[in-house]
């Protein structure tokens, strides 16, 4: 999972920084709510499902928590961060346009 991934190169880099992967639908587990996100001084996800990252935004935004949005859409990746009053939240940003091309040149 990217969690775990994430996890251990920072813990490779930052051996003393605490850090837990967690894993799971961040809209539909019961442990997602948003008690959760109350207790992070900062949030990090790497979600590739835009439905997913609307939600983690939104949570943020009304927890006025740090967001480090990163993820994927298609071939496109982006790593933005996201600070209620300061940047402009996930949704509200502009987003690039996903390239299309034909399937015989792929």
């Amino acid at each position: 999972y990217k969690s775990e991934v994430a996890r251990d190169a920072i813990k490779r880099r930052f051996p003393d920084v605490e850090i837990k992967a967690y894993v799971g639908n961040v809209i539909t587990d019961q442990r997602f709510r948003m008690k959760f996100y109350e207790g992070f001084e900062l949030v990090v996800n790497a979600l590739d499902n835009l439905e997913a990252r609307n939600h983690v935004n939104r949570v943020c935004v009304k927890l006025d928590k740090p967001l480090i949005d990163g993820g994927s859409a298609g071939f496109i990746g982006t790593c933005v961060s996201i600070v209620k009053g300061q940047t402009p939240c996930y949704e509200c940003r502009e987003k690039p346009k996903p390239k299309q091309y034909p399937v015989c040149t792929i």
